[in-house]
């Protein structure tokens, strides 16, 4: 028909794909590393961020916080929003107290507590206050994205949301994969693994994202060993 463009064999076609204009790029591990292009992630539907200037992450580490946690506000209407602490600096690298949260990989998050209307910092999880349904169904949306590497978790907590997950319908083989519970603490399978120091929050660690750039010079997706928070 005309007005139409026909193509033309022979001729280059040229398919433009929405993402950011300047692929962020995580350099090194999160022990040691940096950020390039990195993003930063304001407050939105569900969450709060406690520090702007301490909340620059990877493009797809920003993209999945503005995308689950919208999610689980939208399906609990009675919750208070989520803190989200630390992700990277602007640039990455030396980030005390920290000993990780250098690439834009890492993000410190609040759990989820009954009976509480605004929540301004991190508050330890217990049996008693812990909103369990709620903080297994935020963790599960992250899980479901495939993205994450590891949570670090308290040991004590991760026995409320074992508990869950199974009362949800999670099979033995993906109990086994997801938590590290009941193995013991010191056992490094499962995503889901204790860490001291996170009683009160969540550290969400992502997997890195290779970008077409990365993939030409070279660069590929990091395996951590270790996983120090």
């Amino acid at each position: 028909r005309r007005g139409r463009t026909r193509l033309v064999a022979g001729r280059t076609l040229k398919i433009i794909v929405p993402g950011p204009e300047n692929p962020s790029e995580t350099k090194g591990r999160p022990q040691l590393g940096k950020l390039v292009n990195g993003e930063q992630l304001k407050s939105g539907p569900g969450y709060w961020v406690r520090n702007k200037k301490r909340a620059w992450g990877a493009n797809h580490v920003i993209t999945h916080l503005m995308t689950c946690l919208p999610k689980v506000k939208k399906k609990f209407r009675r919750m208070h929003k989520v803190v989200i602490g630390d992700i990277s600096r602007e640039h990455g690298g030396k980030f005390p107290p920290h000993r990780s949260h250098q690439n834009g990989l890492d993000v410190d998050l609040s759990y989820i507590h009954k009976g509480i209307r605004k929540l301004k910092n991190f508050r330890r999880a217990t049996a008693a206050n812990l909103d369990v349904v709620k903080t297994w169904y935020m963790i599960d949306t992250f899980l479901k994205t495939d993205a994450i590497e590891y949570m670090f978790v308290d040991y004590r907590v991760q026995e409320l949301l074992y508990t869950q997950a199974k009362r949800k319908g999670y099979s033995k083989t993906r109990l086994k994969e997801v938590f590290q519970y009941p193995r013991g603490r010191g056992r490094t399978k499962g995503i889901i693994r204790h860490s001291p120091s996170h009683k009160n929050h969540i550290h969400i660690r992502f997997k890195s994202a290779v970008t077409p750039q990365a993939k030409s010079k070279g660069r590929h997706s990091a395996r951590f060993g270790s996983y120090r928070s």
